[in-house]
């Protein structure tokens, strides 16, 4: 998402700067490839006139924090605007890591999937102010978003998880399949902070639902940085579904 929104930005005429301290090459080929510039944070900082916070939602606070510590002595930013799906509270905790200081408090939220043309427009909604009812309006708008998109990624990824040694019957649902799962692979260890936020903020026997879909996610991310068994019984269902499909990789 990032990385499609700074494409967005830098078509339109604005300088996006970025910093990639410990982040991975494949971090850096999509940085590079999307025409941000990479910088040290103090250099960031100093250099922009807003920071856009579009990180995995359990590095959300993390990072203000980081941000936070190193703002004396700068040139300041206007702002700092949080567009993750992050719950209320983490809003709130945010928002006071900025209270005592010049720069600005911003709670953001992104609507749908990545501008992927510079011909998609990006719209800025304005809600004055900040208070548990807009940061839960966020989430609460984030719950819907989160399951069309997510949330059929679990489902997919779970089903080939289980379902692999029996035949698969649906050949309508193979292209689905192909297309999400190897996409949902790298990035399952991003949506489970975000899962496990929406169960807290929906709550009540409700929230199991969340939970499940941020296990499974949990499940994958640990197969891929581990011994790997459920990450290539995924990889065999894609497999599985291009032969079906009549397909080659």
């Amino acid at each position: 998402m990032g990385s499609a929104i700074a494409k967005h930005l830098i078509h339109a005429g604005f300088t996006v700067y970025t910093n990639l301290d410990s982040r991975s090459p494949k971090a850096h080929q999509r940085v590079l490839g999307a025409g941000m510039i990479n910088v040290p944070l103090k250099t960031l900082l100093s250099k922009s006139n807003w920071i856009l916070s579009i990180v995995p939602p359990g590095e959300a606070f993390a990072f203000a924090q980081k941000l936070r510590t190193v703002l004396a002595g700068l040139a300041l930013p206007c702002a700092f605007v949080d567009c993750n799906a992050v719950n209320p509270e983490t809003v709130r905790r945010i928002g006071v890591l900025f209270r005592e200081t010049p720069v600005g408090f911003i709670d953001a939220r992104k609507d749908g999937i990545p501008p992927f043309t510079h011909t998609q427009n990006i719209t800025v909604e304005r809600r004055k102010g900040w208070n548990r009812r807009c940061g839960s309006l966020k989430l609460c708008e984030c719950v819907g978003d989160s399951f069309l998109q997510h949330g059929r990624t679990g489902l997919k990824l779970k089903a080939v998880v289980v379902t692999l040694d029996a035949d698969i019957s649906q050949p309508a649902l193979m292209s689905r399949l192909i297309q999400t799962v190897p996409e949902g692979i790298p990035k399952a260890y991003r949506f489970v902070a975000e899962m496990e936020g929406l169960a807290e903020f929906v709550g009540g026997g409700e929230a199991d639902f969340f939970k499940g879909f941020a296990r499974v996610f949990e499940r994958v991310a640990g197969s891929l940085e581990g011994d790997g068994v459920d990450v290539e019984t995924l990889r065999s269902g894609v497999e599985k579904a291009l032969e079906l499909q009549g397909t080659s990789k």
